[in-house]
Formats: structure tokens, C-alpha cells, sequence
């Protein structure tokens, strides 16, 4: 109990802002206590000690601390399972990766590629796997913590539409949070280089929670990053001769205005989910975003056999994702008879899965790689000559590709399940029902079985993941098409 007590003390420093404080504190019990902490009656100590390594040499930039820390969670978890739930437990490992690769990004000479954010993709598997097992009744400040993170952790790799969706989710029961509207406004900023696009909104946005997250900022916290965004994003607002204080109203009277506005059941579900193909829906839930009109080329020409395949491939994979959504609305309002309604969802899963691969398919075409067999977008990526080519691109769009891809593969990623269920559907038999089981899935004499509630929600959580891949795609054509164009 004794131990228990000093490392409260020493939490409580950092939620003060004392980390100098805290660290000599947990170094100097460190040197006295550590021979109990691997000790089966000290579990509780070992899990606090082991999160206030990562939390401290997080904030001191200590990566041998944090790393430590991981260790000691990681090595003990069988243990540790006991005592905290498994969000809590792979809460915390990813943050002990997500800070290693803080540290990596920021020494000199680091370049992003597909070997380098490794840690980082690590660091989102073990938050999803948090988010996948969050209780029912867990504590709102600790979800809010983790998809912050989480959301930090897809942004840094160019994962902007999927970060905005758990940043917007925090401040629905938090408006006024720092952390995220903190981050919200630096990923704003962050997209607005990504997409290479330039709207008097998007900067509006960016300045407004920026200065919101300012109204609210910890002592502690450094916030000179945050003042140059919203600096920078003033000035451009001024150098297009428009007024900061009257975009602020103008931004506050249209969401107003449609609030109170009826809108269709379709436009409803599509924006409520974040579901549209438009650049300004990733910031902006207005009329403005109820479009689909996502595009990467204007008229001018540039390796004219590639642009016409792109163009073609970029239509094919817009109808197909408008197709797989429209089909979810039409079992959600049961629009069609029983049987249609069921077959809706069925195909709107195959077809939103299938997007994937031909995303892959035009990466293939348009660097030129050789690959070996069918081309699979979650495992083309680690084939030797595909993955050496690759590591030598140095893309945010491309990084946030092979990320999802990271993600949905069977060796590595937490949303694995996917592509599992995706083969079962192919060449399986597949019963979607309530009944048969509460859990999501249940494999049983080669039938899967899917939750039906359950299933929906996952489909939803897919088309969002493949928006957010048709975005970084695009975004990535259009760059390439900006370097080559005459």
C-alpha cells in the first residue's frame, strides 16, 4: 500500500505539469523498490510504475523510458489481465509506441516511409485493439483520452478524414476539450497540405479551434505550434481580403441555419456518419458537404495512357463506394422488400471491400512495380522488389495507404476481421442474424456468423476507412499530376 501511495504522489505531479518533479520521483523509487515490481503481489504497483515511465519519458522526451515501460507491460500482461481491462492495458502500449515514434520522427536525418512509421502503425493497432474492447460503461475521460490518441496517431501519417471522425466524436461530449480542438486545428492544417487545396472555410476552421483550444490551455502545455497555425491561417484568410471576424459569424450562422433545417433521411445518415466524397465534409458538416465531387485532374495532360486509366479506374471506384452506401440506406430505412433489404447489405459489404483492391491495382499500374500473383491490397505491399521500391517514396498519401493496408492484413493488423469476413462472403456460407451469437462473429462447421447490429456498425466503420483510402489516393494522383504536368 505503501508503494501504491507514492506513486499516486508522483501521478499527481504530472497532472500538475511538475514532469521534472515527477521524474526524479520515479527515478529515486525506481532505485528503491524496483526489485518488487516483476513480484505476482505487485501487479497493481508494476501497472502504475510501468504508465508513469511512458507518461513521464513522454514528456522529457526519454524514449529508453518509455520503451522500458512498454517492456514491462507487454512481458507481464498475461498477469496484468487480471487486474485492468484489456483497453486499459493496450491504452497504454500505444502510447509507449506512439511516443517512440515521436522521438524517431524528430531526430535529424528521419524520413518517412513505409519501414519508418512502423512504431506508429503499432501504436494504432494497439489503440483499435483498445477501442475494439472498450466497456460499455467505461469512463468518458479515459475514451476521450484514447481517441484522441488514436486520432493523433492516424493524422501524423496523413490519416486526416478518419482522425476527424474520433477528433469530432471527443468534442460532441466535450466541446471544449484542449487536446482536441487542439489537434482538430492541427490536423485541419495538416490536410490542407495534404490535399494541396486552398478554401476561405477550411482556414476559418483552422483559427477557430485553434483559438478555441487556446481559451482552455493547461499552464503546462507549449502552444507555440498552435499559435503559428492560427497565425498562419489568418494570413491567408487576409491575403484573399476577407475578414477573420466575419467568417467566424458567417461559420457559426450557416451551421445555424442548417440545424434547424429538415433535411432527407439520406443526407441525414451520410453526414452524421461522415460518409460523403468531398473535401470540405472532412471539416464541415454543411449543404456546402453534401456532395461527392472529390476530382484530381483538371484538363491538362500528363502521361496520357496512365491519365486516362486513372480517370476511368477513379469513376469506377466512386460509383462503386456511392453504390455500397446507397445500398447501407436502403437496409437502414428498409426501402426495398426483406430479402432485397438483407442482399443490400451483403453486396454493399463486397463492393466497399473491393475498392481496396483496385486501389491497389492502379498503385501497381502507376509506379510500375512487378508484382508476383493477384494483387491484394492489404499483402502486395511486402513483396521484397514491391516493399524496397516503395520504401525509397517519400508520400504522405502513399504512407496512409500502405497504413490501412497495415491495418486490414491478416499477419499484422487489428482490423483483420475484415478481410476474413470479406472471403467468407466470396466463397463462404454467411448467416447474418441477432440471435445466434452476441458477439460480432462466430466461426462454427465453416459457417461465419455475423451479429447483425454489430455487422452494420463494422460496415459503416468500413466505408469510412475506404473514403478515407479514395481520398489519400486522390490526393496522391493529384500531387504527381502537379509534378508532371506541362
Amino acid at each position: 500500500m505503501q508503494l501504491q501511495i507514492q506513486l499516486k504522489e508522483i501521478d499527481k505531479l504530472v497532472e500538475q505539469g511538475e514532469i521534472l518533479s515527477a521524474y526524479y520521483q520515479i527515478k529515486r523509487f525506481e532505485n528503491e523498490n524496483f526489485q518488487y515490481m516483476l513480484l505476482d503481489s505487485y501487479s497493481i504497483e508494476l501497472m502504475k510504475y510501468s504508465c508513469l515511465l511512458i507518461d513521464i519519458g513522454g514528456f522529457i522526451h526519454n524514449k529508453e523510458m518509455c520503451l522500458k515501460g512498454y517492456f514491462l507491460i507487454s512481458e507481464n500482461q498475461t498477469k496484468l489481465t487480471n487486474l485492468y481491462t484489456e483497453s486499459s492495458i493496450e491504452y497504454n502500449l500505444g502510447n509507449a509506441k506512439k511516443c517512440e515514434f515521436d522521438f524517431d520522427r524528430k531526430e535529424i536525418g528521419f524520413i518517412f516511409n513505409i519501414n519508418s512509421i512502423m512504431p506508429c502503425l503499432e501504436a494504432i493497432g494497439h489503440y483499435q485493439k483498445a477501442f475494439k474492447n472498450l466497456p460499455t460503461d467505461c469512463d468518458l475521460d479515459f475514451k476521450s483520452q484514447l481517441l484522441i490518441n488514436l486520432a493523433n496517431s492516424l493524422n501524423v501519417i496523413g490519416r486526416n478524414s478518419e482522425a476527424m471522425i474520433f477528433y469530432n466524436q471527443v468534442l460532441s461530449f466535450y466541446p471544449e476539450k484542449y487536446e482536441a480542438n487542439a489537434n482538430k486545428a492541427i490536423a485541419l492544417r495538416w490536410f490542407n497540405l495534404l490535399s494541396g487545396g486552398y478554401s476561405i472555410s477550411l482556414f476559418a476552421d483552422i483559427y477557430y479551434y485553434a483559438t478555441l483550444a487556446q481559451k482552455s490551455k493547461p499552464a503546462y502545455h507549449n502552444d507555440e505550434y498552435l499559435v503559428e497555425i492560427m497565425t498562419d491561417a489568418k494570413l491567408s484568410i487576409e491575403k484573399m481580403n476577407y475578414d477573420i471576424n466575419i467568417l467566424l459569424t458567417e461559420r457559426k450562422y450557416h451551421r445555424l441555419i442548417d440545424s434547424i433545417s429538415e433535411k432527407n433521411p439520406e443526407i441525414c445518415l451520410f453526414s452524421e456518419k461522415e460518409l460523403f466524397l468531398s473535401e470540405h465534409s472532412i471539416y464541415c458538416n454543411c449543404p456546402a458537404s453534401y456532395k461527392d465531387d472529390i476530382f484530381y485532374f483538371n484538363s491538362r495532360k500528363f502521361n496520357k495512357n496512365f491519365d486516362l486509366y486513372s480517370k476511368l479506374m477513379l469513376k469506377r471506384i466512386k460509383s462503386e463506394y456511392l453504390y455500397a452506401r446507397k445500398l447501407l440506406f436502403k437496409y437502414l430505412y428498409k426501402t426495398e422488400s426483406t430479402i432485397e433489404s438483407h442482399e443490400s447489405l451483403r453486396v454493399s459489404y463486397r463492393l466497399c471491400y473491393g475498392i481496396f483492391d483496385k486501389i491497389a491495382v492502379s498503385l501497381v499500374k502507376y509506379f510500375n512495380l512487378k508484382t508476383k500473383g493477384n494483387i491484394y491490397f492489404e499483402t502486395f505491399w511486402h513483396q521484397d522488389e514491391v516493399k524496397n521500391n516503395l520504401s525509397s517514396i517519400h508520400d504522405f498519401n502513399l504512407l496512409a495507404l500502405y497504413s490501412i493496408a497495415y491495418d486490414l492484413s491478416g499477419k499484422f493488423g487489428q482490423l483483420n476481421y475484415f478481410k476474413i469476413w470479406r472471403n467468407y462472403f466470396e466463397h463462404n456460407l454467411v448467416i447474418i442474424n441477432s440471435s445466434k451469437t452476441a458477439q460480432t462473429s462466430l466461426i462454427e462447421n465453416e459457417i461465419l456468423y455475423l451479429n447483425k447490429e454489430k455487422f452494420v456498425s463494422n460496415l459503416i466503420s468500413l466505408l469510412q476507412i475506404a473514403r478515407s483510402a479514395i481520398f489519400s489516393f486522390t490526393f496522391l494522383m493529384r500531387e504527381n499530376f502537379d509534378l508532371h504536368k506541362t
